[in-house]
């Protein structure tokens, strides 16, 4: 599905990220001092709705609703072709000032988030928030729970491409360490392992599929490909879940 124009709804009956201008229209007409703009690609929309949320926080954007947030897909690349369903997942923490790889504190927000994009390009998207989770433990639980959803859905025989940010993730899967830690009882050769509960359980869950790859893409890429495109989708529906947790 190609999207030719995206539309931001900041003030108006229901804030949030709309696809074609009928919808974007019922939230704002009529509406007293309603804001809205239209833009080409979400990275726009983003940096948008960040500029307003510096100048007013007094209303906070909802949710993009799930399983209405289209991704165009490139039918053309090798790749488009032999996965035709794409897996995106994320994971994030706000650390307010501790030590790099220390625990977070209690208070700090963290979230997962995924987005499994299929190919009539529709998605479905979910995302959860927490108080004092690692940044690594939330980028596990994100594909954790993104796998999940498919095998849910009945799509553990398809061909699957998950791309992610996380190296900490994907060097585990496709460097074959994620075997290794099971051989020696989800530890490293008898030494702790950090986030073992969540390794264990994504081994588990990956021996459902038949046919999965794993791509790693650079995070908040200004670039308008479709892996940079959906890592930026994931990565607003998960900071949404941090602002909007108590």
């Amino acid at each position: 599905m190609h999207i030719n124009k995206y539309y931001v709804v900041v003030k108006g009956r229901q804030p949030g990220i709309y696809f074609d201008w009928i919808s974007c229209k019922k939230q704002v007409d009529g509406y007293i001092q309603a804001k809205y703009h239209s833009f080409k690609t979400l990275t726009e929309c983003n940096l948008y709705i960040n500029k307003y949320d510096k100048q007013d926080n007094t209303e906070r954007l909802t949710k993009v609703s799930q399983g209405t947030l289209p991704l165009e897909i490139d039918s053309n690349t090798t790749e488009s072709v032999k996965y035709n369903i794409t897996l995106f997942s994320d994971g994030g923490n706000r650390n307010t000032g501790n030590k790099k790889g220390s625990q977070v504190n209690r208070s700090d927000k963290s979230a997962w988030a995924y987005q499994i994009v299929l190919n009539n390009g529709h998605t479905i998207s979910s995302s959860h928030a927490y108080h004092g989770k690692t940044n690594n433990s939330m980028e596990i639980s994100g594909l954790i729970n993104g796998l999940n959803k498919l095998i849910s859905l009945g799509y553990g025989k398809n061909n699957i491409r998950v791309i992610s940010d996380s190296k900490y993730v994907l060097d585990a899967i496709n460097k074959k360490w994620i075997y290794e830690w099971y051989n020696y009882h989800w530890t490293r050769k008898g030494k702790e392992l950090k986030n073992s509960d969540l390794w264990e359980e994504l081994y588990n869950t990956l021996s459902y599929f038949d046919n999965i790859k794993f791509d790693w893409t650079k995070g908040h890429s200004t670039s308008n490909t479709f892996e940079s495109k959906g890592n930026i989708s994931v990565d607003y529906l998960l900071n949404q879940a941090m602002d909007e947790l108590k």
